[in-house]
């Protein structure tokens, strides 16, 4: 079990069942974690790179993408990031919640109604930091889709690009099935010469 969900208690007999106490009061634990400013009930998760070279050599064509941005586009190559934000929310509580008081968080009630979940797509334009979005009710491939060809593609003819280069990920949402397939009649077209989509 991770230490995040031990109550003092536990820790208590779980020290004792080591051998490393013989006996030991729970509020001497609080009082150690305290001291120490430890919290082992709040925690976050992170991803560690197993293999740095295998990764390196994944991720440098997409490195190179964001470093040579400008001079890409000099060239008429508009590199966009895209991505999706699922499942936004809107809640309303019940009760509302409580205001902090000294010593005391926030306290968030966990019933709500719920008023609906939008589906948030983006890109990023690398070369000048502006973002495009759209939001829908779903995310399909049919809504990703329609982000491209109601928001992105029109961008990048608006701009005069020849080449519109997509930084994707393997999100199920960009259906890596059709996409070739579908692109290369979005290519045609609209006249855009390439795409690229990288992991």
């Amino acid at each position: 079990m991770p230490l995040g969900r031990w109550s003092y208690a536990e820790i208590a007999r779980r020290l004792v069942a080591l051998g490393l106490v013989v006996s030991i009061a729970v509020s001497t634990i609080a009082r150690w974690l305290a001291a120490e400013k430890l919290k082992p009930w709040r925690y976050h998760t992170w991803q560690h790179i197993l293999d740095p070279r295998a990764f390196l050599e994944r991720a440098r064509p997409i490195l190179n993408l964001y470093r040579k941005a400008q001079a890409l586009w000099e060239e008429g190559v508009w590199v966009v990031c895209v991505d999706e934000k699922t499942s936004l929310q809107a809640r309303q509580r019940k009760p509302p919640p409580e205001p902090a008081i000294p010593g005391q968080p926030v306290h968030i009630p966990s019933r709500y109604r719920r008023r609906g979940a939008w589906q948030r797509f983006a890109g990023l334009s690398v070369v000048d930091g502006m973002v495009f979005g759209q939001c829908w009710e779903r995310k399909r491939f049919v809504d990703f889709q329609a982000f491209l060809l109601e928001t992105l593609f029109p961008e990048a003819l608006k701009r005069g690009g020849r080449t519109l280069v997509l930084i994707l990920d393997n999100s199920t949402t960009h259906a890596p099935k059709q996409w070739e397939g579908w692109l290369q009649e979005q290519l045609d077209r609209n006249e855009l010469v390439q795409s690229c989509t990288k992991d």
